[in-house]
């Protein structure tokens, strides 16, 4: 559980707040940040530490991957990052504001001057989509995205499973000739939802899925599906296993082994093809030497019938909400 949730200021205190923004430098983060960001980090949640500190310098080292620091009196009070997904899309992540501001009650006139400054940023990416997400106990969090009209485009809760020591039968990774097959299956309205266009391609990091990326994804060999005759069943993409280095959480149970599960990024098909193909994938997944298979899935029936048909465990009790919004000029 987080730290007890605050009511978000009126509109007189955000007008009084605002005023102080003079007071505020945003610069780009620095390599030798890492202690003050160590700080700020302290008591972000009651019952867990705060595992951005261990993140630090592989964000920083990411050319994709821009945190911004506020200062107050030259001593860094706040920060936020924002990863850049693809030439339309950005992620924002690392949200933290020093608990000392937070109880003189400046963090949420902290927060404000980070969203300005990125989203001008963003602006001048020539980025239009933003998105993040963040766990279903964070009211404070749901309460300002509901202000700032944010919409919420999907719920999703990790699920995972032992691999299983017998070789698959049914599942054939896919190629670049399996196209049209594939992109159907994402596109089929029997089947997708708001979150089947959405895809794990980054650890904790969603994305729309274009059909260009599906063909990335093919290319790469990280499409495996379940065929029969001229049809696809269903089929799962496998996050990039470079991008395990950069999963988040607090949940150490959920990340225990990261190297050795593989890690779904998108699945989806027909009640019987998706659950046969996730029980495959167990076994598939033993071929290639894990020892597990995990993945965070949209919380829909039909998909959640699949996973427990399919010897599947939800692997934390809070779900992971993903919040959208349209870049904006915050000069207008």
């Amino acid at each position: 559980m987080t730290k007890e949730q605050k009511p978000l200021p009126s509109e007189d205190q955000v007008a009084d707040l605002l005023v102080q923004e003079a007071d505020v430098e945003v610069r780009l983060a620095r390599a030798e940040d890492k202690e003050a960001v160590s700080v700020i980090c302290q008591q972000t949640w009651e019952h867990s530490s705060d595992s951005l500190p261990l993140y630090w310098d592989k964000w920083m080292a990411d050319p994709n991957c821009h945190f911004f620091v506020a200062e107050m009196d030259g001593l860094p009070v706040a920060i936020t990052g924002v990863a850049l997904m693809s030439e339309l899309e950005a992620w924002r992540q690392g949200l933290r504001v020093d608990p000392h501001c937070r109880r003189r009650g400046q963090g949420f006139f902290l927060i404000e001057v980070l969203r300005n400054h990125i989203e001008q940023y963003l602006l001048e990416a020539n980025i239009q989509i933003s998105r993040f997400v963040t766990c279903s106990n964070n009211t404070f969090i749901h309460k300002y995205s509901t202000l700032l009209g944010y919409q919420k485009v999907g719920c999703y809760i990790p699920y995972k499973a032992d691999a299983i020591d017998s070789p698959p039968n049914q599942i054939v990774e896919l190629n670049i000739n399996d196209f049209n097959l594939a992109w159907a299956v994402v596109t089929n309205s029997d089947l997708c939802s708001g979150e089947s266009y959405l895809y794990l391609n980054r650890a904790t990091k969603w994305q729309e899925l274009t059909q260009q990326q599906l063909i990335n994804c093919l290319n790469e060999g990280r499409v495996w599906g379940l065929k029969q005759k001229e049809q696809l069943l269903g089929l799962v993409i496998q996050m990039p296993v470079d991008s395990i280095d950069y999963l988040e959480g607090a949940n150490e149970a959920l990340w225990k082994g990261a190297h050795q599960t593989w890690w779904i990024g998108y699945a989806n098909g027909t009640d019987e093809g998706l659950t046969t193909l996730l029980h495959e994938l167990r076994q598939l997944a033993h071929n290639k030497g894990y020892l597990a298979v995990g993945g965070f899935f949209p919380i829909t029936d039909r998909i959640l019938k699949s996973l427990n048909f399919a010897g599947y465990q939800q692997a934390e009790e809070l779900e992971y909400w993903i919040y959208e919004w349209y870049t904006q000029n915050q000069s207008q």
